[in-house]
């Protein structure tokens, strides 16, 4: 697929101090677990769980344990922060009937997640609190100092005897830094996040979004981190951390499809576009992904990923009409510059060994080009087995 690869910014972060000044009530670390809510009950909006985030791997943790039946997705897409702490509520009350020996375990996760992010967003039971003082305090504040060294930007072409640009490092920076996160869920369908850092060479955005809930679909804009794919290190279509200025929506509950469709069990989608900066041929294009699950059984999930990059400057323009024909995978130009993309398949499955927590995951890709699947796949497989 002809497109840059993002460069993945990396710190040392040498001194940092992080102070929960805007936590609220059942910021502490000694607070009580929050319970389990019902089956039934409606989410409440909260800002997205960022890819890399430590509960990522606790909730995979857990469903290869068996207590987060609800959780059989092993990708790090967009999901509600309140939808994390939800499924850390039942994994915890479902170990204390059915595990006891695991109990401690859970009720950890649940509480470590919950002193982390305060009651706000982290309680699956708790409605939004009326505004106070506290809420013009940040909730995170943190100060050091962050190094970036020996990256290299990769290149980007199809021949290598023709067209391709070699990489190109990136200057390396060493900056002090002070950043402030500021949150907010004003309604259950609302929730807002900022967080601006001042270096000492620049003021940056490192994080916003704004979330909100409309019926059954989720919508959301500002900067977005995630990766698709079952695997450890991620997937083909997004591998590693990738993080996004863009768009998107959601479903932030599964849904079920009615009639025979019924047997495809709870599905998950996201879609999400965001602008890309730099390339070879058609620079500044547009990026867009999606990804779906069905869990036609508990310990089964089949997912779908799709990335495209489309338009840029000197491309064919971008009309309802060459978007149209794009999503339903044919060409948008007779020559086919107008949009490059990949798509996997991916496959998630935990055998039923008992008590036994292993994981087997597969997934395979191809770019567009006619025969990919055959002559030029991409493909990953593991199998992961949790303390």
């Amino acid at each position: 697929m002809r497109r840059p690869a993002p460069c993945r910014r990396q710190a040392v972060v040498l001194a940092a101090m992080l102070l929960g000044l805007g936590a609220g009530a059942g910021g502490a670390s000694g607070q009580r677990s929050a319970s389990a809510p019902p089956p039934g009950t409606p989410p409440v909006a909260s800002v997205s769980l960022p890819a890399g985030h430590w509960a990522w791997d606790a909730l995979r943790r857990l469903s290869a344990l068996g207590l987060a039946p609800e959780w059989p997705d092993r990708a790090q897409g967009f999901v509600l922060r309140s939808e994390v702490a939800r499924v850390l509520a039942r994994a915890a009350a479902l170990a204390q009937e059915q595990r006891p020996e695991l109990a401690p375990l859970a009720r950890g996760f649940q509480r470590r997640f919950q002193a982390e992010f305060g009651t706000a967003g982290s309680d699956p039971t708790a409605l939004p609190a009326p505004a106070g003082w506290r809420d013009l305090l940040p909730r995170r504040l943190a100060v050091g100092y962050a190094e970036r060294r020996g990256l290299v930007r990769t290149g980007v072409g199809y021949d290598p005897d023709t067209d391709w640009v070699a990489g190109k490092p990136v200057p390396d920076t060493s900056t002090a830094f002070l950043s402030a996160r500021w949150e907010s869920v004003p309604d259950r369908h609302l929730a807002l996040m900022v967080e601006p850092t001042l270096r000492s060479d620049a003021v940056e955005l490192a994080a916003g979004e704004v979330v909100a809930l409309l019926g059954p679909f989720g919508v959301w804009a500002g900067r977005h981190s995630a990766r698709f794919g079952p695997g450890v290190g991620g997937g083909i279509v997004l591998s590693e951390q990738n993080t996004f200025n863009g768009v998107g929506t959601f479903l932030p509950e599964a849904i079920r499809f009615p009639w025979i469709f019924r047997g495809m069990g709870p599905i998950r989608m996201e879609l999400f576009f965001s602008r890309a900066h730099g390339g070879d041929w058609f620079p500044d294009p547009w990026f867009g992904a999606f990804r779906g699950t069905m869990t036609p059984h508990p310990r089964l999930t089949v997912g779908l990923n799709r990335g495209t990059m489309f338009g840029g400057r000197g491309n064919v323009p971008i009309t309802f009409r060459s978007l149209f024909r794009t999503a339903l995978g044919l060409r948008a130009d007779p020559v086919g510059f107008f949009d490059n993309e990949m798509v996997s398949v991916d496959v998630q499955y935990r055998p039923p060994l008992g008590a036994l927590p292993l994981a087997v995951y597969g997934e395979l890709g191809e770019d567009d080009a006619s025969g990919a699947w055959h002559h030029e796949p991409g493909y990953t497989a593991g199998a992961e087995l949790v303390a």
